[in-house]
């Protein structure tokens, strides 16, 4: 179903992006580097909005690298957000 205002090529986008992701998840799942309850379309929403958080940054990719550690490393003071 689609969300109000989506275009058919955007829902189809979404989902050929989730698709085409679930391989790269499964690996990684497999290797032990990603929970199992994971799929494509988590990784996808925070990655999304990241690019949309960052796109008029005045470093985009600076911006993108930090909030992707803080997205994946979490809150926690015990946890580092160097890569």
């Amino acid at each position: 179903m689609r969300e109000e205002g989506e275009t058919a090529a955007q829902g189809y986008t979404c989902v050929h992006v989730t698709d085409a992701g679930e391989p790269l998840v499964q690996r990684a799942i497999a290797a032990g580097a990603v929970a199992v309850e994971v799929t494509s379309a988590d990784l996808l929403a925070p990655v999304t909005g990241i690019v949309l958080a960052t796109e008029q940054h005045r470093d985009p990719a600076g911006e993108a690298d930090r909030l992707v550690a803080l997205a994946f490393h979490g809150i926690s003071p015990h946890g580092s957000l160097e890569a």
